[in-house]
């Protein structure tokens, strides 16, 4: 499969640059727009409209082109699983979870954080940039309302 993918015409950085530039080339001709939220807000529909139609076939290329760093990266994950906060020098002030010997379970998280973490949950599912971008933003909004 994966031989497939890679064989199958210009190679990923000729589709990508062809794409930023049909990017900017639309980002361009919204320049004009009066107002920075209006400008916002057309890049973010510009984004949409081409990411959504081309996800699906470029995603798959990207993953072919990078399977071996991702599968590296995938073990190092594995081994890192265990790891506490502490290990990656993360205060216990800014702890969500309890630095016991104790190990709770993701759905015994202390709530509200457990909003948070589920909403992330999705971020992988996120096909745009502006989509990713509204999962972290919710993921953030829930942890302000702890008072963070």
């Amino acid at each position: 499969m994966i031989a497939s993918i890679t064989n199958c015409g210009p190679d990923l950085s000729t589709v990508v640059d062809s794409l930023a530039h049909t990017h900017r080339a639309l980002l361009e001709a919204h320049v004009t727009l009066a107002h920075p939220e209006s400008s916002r807000q057309a890049m973010v529909a510009v984004e949409d409209a081409l990411f959504q139609n081309i996800y699906g076939i470029i995603f798959p290329l990207y993953q072919a082109q990078y399977y071996d760093q991702d599968r590296r990266l995938g073990e190092i994950m594995l081994r890192m699983a265990d790891w506490t906060p502490a290990a990656f020098g993360i205060k216990p002030q800014f702890c969500l979870l309890p630095q016991e010997e104790e190990e709770l379970e993701p759905e015994e998280t202390p709530p509200p954080y457990d909003i948070a973490i589920a909403a992330f949950g999705h971020f992988a599912d996120a096909e745009t940039p502006a989509d990713k971008a509204r999962v972290v933003g919710t993921c953030i909004a829930n942890v302000k309302r702890v008072g963070f």
